[in-house]
């Protein structure tokens, strides 16, 4: 994504799902803070400084990936959809002190899962730089003539009784 000549919707779609994935492992820290009625006052200085953050990268995880969607629609969505919760769950492990479930099985299987994704988002990148052939022309369908309503002689009143 950063060598010279990549395409910078790709980049920008990358930006854009670790920016949505920081907002969204900032939000699960904003709420926990919130309802957490133990740790003081729900209007905390610290709470306020998170939810603004929390809006600030969601504002620009969403500039980021209109600008990444110029270019095309089917690598940036991609890799919007696969760097948002990779970015989420790099910040639980690691800051948050969340833990992996499903032991030894469940890490081959999410290994396994993420391989088949990167390789989903490789073909879709390749794909969306080819231009697609336009679908040709259907034959156009006969219509037949509308008949001529004939006009009524008489206008129709109504009489109230």
């Amino acid at each position: 994504l950063a060598r010279r000549g990549a395409r910078p919707g790709l980049r920008h779609a990358t930006a854009s799902g670790v920016a949505s994935g920081v907002a969204s492992a900032l939000t699960q820290t904003v709420t926990v803070a919130a309802t957490d009625h133990r740790s003081g006052p729900v209007i905390d200085v610290r709470v306020v400084v998170v939810a603004v953050l929390v809006a600030a990268f969601a504002a620009g995880g969403l500039l980021l990936s209109q600008t990444a969607y110029r270019g095309g629609l089917g690598g940036p969505l991609a890799l919007v959809t696969l760097s948002n919760p990779v970015a989420a769950a790099v910040i639980g492990l690691s800051l948050l002190g969340e833990r992996l479930q499903g032991g030894a099985v469940g890490l081959v299987l999410a290994g396994a899962g993420a391989v088949v994704a990167a390789r989903g988002v490789v073909l879709l990148t390749r794909a969306g730089g080819e231009a697609a052939a336009p679908a040709p022309a259907a034959a156009p369908v006969p219509v037949p003539p509308v008949p001529a309503v004939p006009a009524d002689p008489e206008p129709l009143v109504l009489q109230a009784s």
